[in-house]
């Protein structure tokens, strides 16, 4: 009995002394921005911050699952160039194929379909310089140069792009020592993002998944599920991650004087200025001029609140405001104050900083029926040149005032349709 109590004591020691013994263990990869892995989010583009134990984690990857189509006009002398440089815009680089389509449109009454979808397995990714080389390239390749008789080609390509950091280099880790600060592109709809963590073999140490929903303003189709919640990166929590390296605790006078350029914004929002069309004050980097900096967050208007964005933007767009007041059918964003549905409040490659192309913009409203035989039979709405201005395509714009009208078609200039149309059908 007694040598069975002693065994006891003697076991519940070791047990003590190996428990004691043992450290708390930190993961070796962690994520601290966002905070939750089910994100919805109104912008494009979105920041992650993540930590890494650098003595074992040698470079992080980011992967995104995205589908992208484009379609291209036959040429018959010059469609294999076309062909290939259609695909490689589609594709890019860093990108790992999963599936490729490829489909023809015929004049109608020819009676000829053509439908070539090549699938691979996830486990078999190709990238990209590898399915170049494929035989299923080159079969969708041939086939492509062959359809000399197809009016359209429409490539679908979905897949993986992968973003890759290395963080083995002496100099990151000086800099930014063990944080892994990433920036990623959304796709409209939602986003499969993996970020995973490797070692310097390329061996997988870590794998965080993270689901986004990327839902523009104007967006009406994509549903949002329940668990998804949006999140503010500038709030007093997540800057404490910043503030090693940036000064963000700038003093009243910088966050209201409008003339001052917001230095401390740039090293991260660099992208801000990359667009063909820039809005005034992020071109010239005032961004406290719109927005509010001495509040958390951070990015809201510097309007008081429970105004609208318009509010904001009439600030300087007075002479636009008067107008569209004078106008007895404004158009519905108008009304709501809403200018952000169409237009990008940093810029845009879209003249006008429009957020999407046009006619894109117009249908993800109005409609997809408006794309073809409006407003009479065989009357072209885009695609071809703007009789009344060289220098732009046809569009809605061409017909439509975007703000508003005295007519509640929103016509531009003429009084009545017939005119509007004697614009350019002169007789």
């Amino acid at each position: 009995m007694r040598n069975s109590v002693f065994a006891t004591i003697a076991g519940l020691l070791v047990l003590f002394l190996l428990c004691s013994g043992q450290k708390a263990q930190n993961p070796p990869y962690e994520l601290l921005f966002p905070v939750n892995s089910h994100i919805l989010t109104h912008t494009a583009e979105h920041f992650l911050i993540e930590k890494a134990d650098t003595s074992i984690v040698a470079a992080v990857e980011i992967s995104n699952f995205i589908e992208k189509s484009e379609e291209i006009k036959v040429i018959p002398a010059s469609l294999n160039v076309d062909f290939a440089k259609c695909a490689q815009k589609l594709i890019g680089r860093d990108f790992e194929i999963v599936r490729f389509e490829y489909k023809a449109r015929y004049k109608p009454g020819s009676n000829k379909s053509n439908h070539v979808s090549l699938e691979f397995p996830v486990k078999k990714r190709l990238r990209l310089e590898t399915f170049w080389e494929s035989k299923e390239f080159k079969k969708a390749f041939a086939n492509a140069v062959k359809d000399t008789f197809a009016t359209n080609i429409k490539i679908t390509v979905s897949g993986y792009r992968i973003q890759k950091i290395d963080i083995s280099d002496p100099g990151y880790r000086r800099k930014f020592n063990n944080l892994v600060i990433s920036r990623i592109t959304l796709n409209c709809g939602d986003n499969d993002i993996i970020l995973r963590a490797l070692d310097k073999t390329g061996g997988i140490l870590a794998e965080i998944p993270l689901l986004y929903v990327y839902k523009a303003e104007i967006d009406q189709k994509t549903a949002v599920p329940s668990n998804f919640s949006s999140t503010v990166f500038h709030s007093g929590k997540n800057d404490r991650n910043c503030i090693p390296c940036h000064q963000l605790n700038l003093t009243p006078g910088e966050y209201t004087d409008s003339t001052t350029p917001a230095i401390s914004c740039f090293p991260c929002h660099n992208n801000s200025l990359e667009y063909k069309f820039m809005h005034g004050p992020a071109a010239g980097k005032i961004c406290f001029y719109c927005h509010d900096g001495s509040k958390d967050p951070r990015l809201i208007y510097a309007s008081p609140a429970g105004d609208t964005a318009s509010v904001q933007c009439y600030k300087c767009h007075q002479e636009l405001k008067e107008v569209i007041q004078s106008k007895k059918y404004p158009h519905g964003p108008v009304v709501s104050g809403s200018c952000g549905l169409c237009h990008d409040p940093h810029g845009s490659n879209y003249k006008a900083q429009l957020v999407m192309p046009l006619p894109q913009l117009c249908v993800t409203c109005h409609g997809e029926k408006y794309l073809q035989d409006h407003p009479v039979l065989s009357h072209p709405v885009f695609g071809v040149k703007d009789p009344l201005d060289s220098d732009s395509e046809l569009s809605c714009v061409s017909c439509h005032h975007p703000h508003g009208s005295d007519d509640p078609s929103l016509i531009q200039r003429s009084q009545s349709i017939v005119s509007l149309c004697q614009e350019c059908h002169r007789k």
